[in-house]
């Protein structure tokens, strides 16, 4: 029978495993630079390709709302986290398969759009699971570890796969994106492999009566920390709006080449190694609420940086690279905000927890479409700064929030 301390070390390791495999498969769907381009290799029009942060989001955010009521009654959680990991990989195969039929274009374009939907549900249920998983198998000053070692591992294995694979697979048209989609999906399903020998005991939380909508309306109304922290989230996400707005900024005001593509989803994608090396040992030692602050005013820095680059354009285009490096910290602020949450939260609400968060996610992102628009009517550089105020008034509005480790020792 394995002792308590051998079952922690097989669950760290199914855990680091399970994001290490779902980085790799991630690199090859990434939103801020593949994902555009193939809209664009569609002839997609600007506010199609708007539409990428709103129905990512909104995907993510809202299926966490009625998977959190289901998942609350739940007394495990490893099994149905694999099957939201197997999820994942499924719209992507299908891409895979659908890419070289000869399909029109613009049936192609839409067929992409429902797939692309339906992969950000299943990775809105994904990252409940996973997290409420992860707050229950792995203890409060291991998390930041798991952060540093399987974001910091997935970033520098997935840079090496984009680096060697991406070239010579996106010049190929539709035959590269095949590939392209299909490592994505083998990358998702061994995540879900990587769970399967996790060792986790049923829980005996006392059911709860209310509904989860009342439960969760209770929360925001009785809890001002979580009111602040909604506030916080809205204000800090509104990043994501500009995802899909990087490269065309690039490309149209700096005259960056199509042919850095690949060098900017590598760049972003170690300095996504970088710092979680960083963040998380810092947030075993100081709390996640300081590493919160931190990561949510870098995310003000891409737009202001890019902005920045457009007064020196010659120095600018051979530097621009340095934004998608910033942009790397956005899913390290994912991973922060889930463990902060997860520490002021008792281990029986974090699926509740989790789940009226994450749902705040939406606020911002239902506006997306309207970023596009926002663009060509006035600029690039007004549209940018704006939002990186936004974002650094979320930052300052984090410190304000409780920091648990002076409550909580463990």
């Amino acid at each position: 029978m394995l002792s308590d301390a051998m079952v922690a070390r097989r669950n760290f390791a199914c855990l680091t495993l399970n994001q290490i495999f779902l980085r790799i498969g991630w690199i090859f769907r990434t939103e801020s630079v593949l994902i555009p381009a193939f809209l664009d290799s569609l002839g997609a029009a600007s506010w199609q390709r708007g539409l990428l942060p709103t129905v990512g989001r909104l995907g993510q955010s809202l299926p966490q709302l009625f998977a959190a009521a289901w998942l609350g009654h739940r007394p495990t959680y490893r099994r149905h986290a694999i099957t939201a990991t197997v999820l994942l990989a499924i719209p992507w195969a299908a891409l895979a398969a659908l890419l070289n039929r000869g399909l029109p274009t613009t049936t192609m374009l839409w067929l992409f759009l429902f797939l692309y939907t339906f992969s950000w549900f299943a990775f809105g249920v994904y990252s409940l699971l996973i997290g409420t998983l992860q707050g229950k198998l792995i203890a409060i000053r291991e998390r930041g570890k798991l952060l540093a070692v399987s974001n910091a591992t997935g970033c520098v294995l997935s840079t090496v796969a984009a680096g060697l694979l991406l070239p010579r697979w996106i010049s190929q048209g539709n035959a590269g994106y095949t590939l392209i989609f299909l490592t994505a999906a083998i990358g998702f399903v061994a995540a879900a492999l990587a769970l399967a020998p996790a060792i986790e005991h049923a829980s005996e939380f006392e059911p709860r009566t209310e509904s989860f909508w009342a439960q969760s309306t209770a929360l925001v109304r009785g809890d001002a920390n979580v009111r602040r922290l909604m506030a916080v989230v809205t204000l800090s996400y509104v990043s994501l709006l500009l995802f899909p707005h990087y490269e065309k900024f690039g490309s149209t005001l700096l005259g960056v080449s199509p042919n850095n593509r690949v060098n900017m989803v590598i760049i972003q994608n170690l300095m996504n190694a970088l710092a979680s090396a960083l963040v998380g040992p810092f947030s075993d030692r100081r709390g996640n609420r300081l590493s919160l602050s931190i990561v949510t005013a870098t995310l003000g820095l891409a737009p202001l940086a890019a902005v920045l680059f457009t007064l020196v354009p010659d120095f600018g285009r051979h530097w621009y690279w340095l934004v998608f490096g910033l942009l790397g910290f956005n899913p390290v602020t994912g991973r922060v905000l889930t463990n902060y949450v997860l520490e002021v939260a008792p281990e029986s609400e974090h699926p509740l927890y989790l789940g009226t968060i994450n749902a705040v996610h939406a606020a911002p992102i239902i506006f997306a479409p309207l970023v596009g628009w926002l663009i060509d009517l006035t600029s690039f550089q007004f549209v940018f700064i704006v939002f990186a105020v936004i974002m650094f008034a979320g930052a300052v509005l984090s410190l304000t929030l409780v920091e648990p480790r002076q409550t909580n020792p463990l």
